[in-house]
């Protein structure tokens, strides 16, 4: 979409749609992507585009349901494909706005990203690229894989923990289903690059979960967590 203009190395303007999708335990309250959105606006910004944020909540918020309830969810959506419904309802309703569409996605959040990317793309919908942090851990289609960035600090229970095959639905549920469905990944399916990042974790819960979205906390090369967490992924969406 930047196009260069000749002679004058100016670029034309991107207008970016960011759908943001969030996983257990939150609601709009919290504001969970408060200073994610504030980073990566002052990026796109410096660059000359402007950027529309979309806020989803795919397993609905944490007060009209509960934490547990939620989790099941997760796993019945990983075994399925069916995480992605709202993300792909927000992409649907703002598209016409956008020149380009980044998807992302915290925990859960990452998981229904993935499937809003694939579902959509075959909709003939183009995603630029779909972000997941600290999501569970998964296989991704071939034709898709290079649109996903995973990621996560290497302590992260979540990422490291819950994987297909641990969901609440297993492969064992039917273990003929089961079995043909292990032996199609191997050839249909690929893992997505993981990008590592070294954040402050002190204090925070299962590993460093929720530490990915914490301004004030600063790690030992003195980046604070919500920059080191953009610097991952930026090049990505940029």
């Amino acid at each position: 979409m930047k196009q260069a203009a000749f002679g004058l190395g100016t670029y034309m303007k991107e207008n970016v749609l960011v759908i943001l999708a969030a996983g257990i335990n939150t609601n709009k309250e919290r504001d969970l992507f408060r200073e994610l959105k504030a980073e990566l606006e002052k990026r796109y910004k410096k660059i000359g585009n402007s950027v529309t944020f979309v806020e989803v909540f795919p397993l609905g918020e944490v007060k009209d349901t509960s934490a547990l309830k939620q989790a099941l969810e997760v796993g019945v959506h990983m075994h399925r494909g069916t995480g992605g419904e709202e993300v792909v309802k927000a992409v649907m309703e703002n598209k016409n706005r956008a020149s380009r569409i980044v998807l992302i996605g915290h925990s859960g959040g990452g998981q229904a990203v993935l499937d809003a990317l694939i579902a959509l793309e075959k909709k003939g919908i183009p995603i630029h690229h779909a972000v997941q942090i600290g999501a569970p851990f998964q296989l991704v289609d071939k034709k898709y894989v290079h649109k996903v960035t995973r990621v996560q600090v290497k302590t992260d229970y979540v990422s490291e923990n819950v994987r297909t095959g641990t969901e609440a639905i297993p492969h064992s549920f039917n273990s003929v289903a089961g079995l043909i469905s292990s032996v199609c990944d191997i050839f249909t399916k690929r893992m997505p690059e993981t990008r590592y990042v070294e954040l402050n974790i002190q204090g925070m819960p299962w590993g460093g979960h929720s530490a990915y979205f914490k301004r004030e906390l600063v790690n030992r090369h003195g980046t604070d967590n919500v920059t080191e967490t953009v610097n991952s992924f930026w090049d990505k969406i940029k």
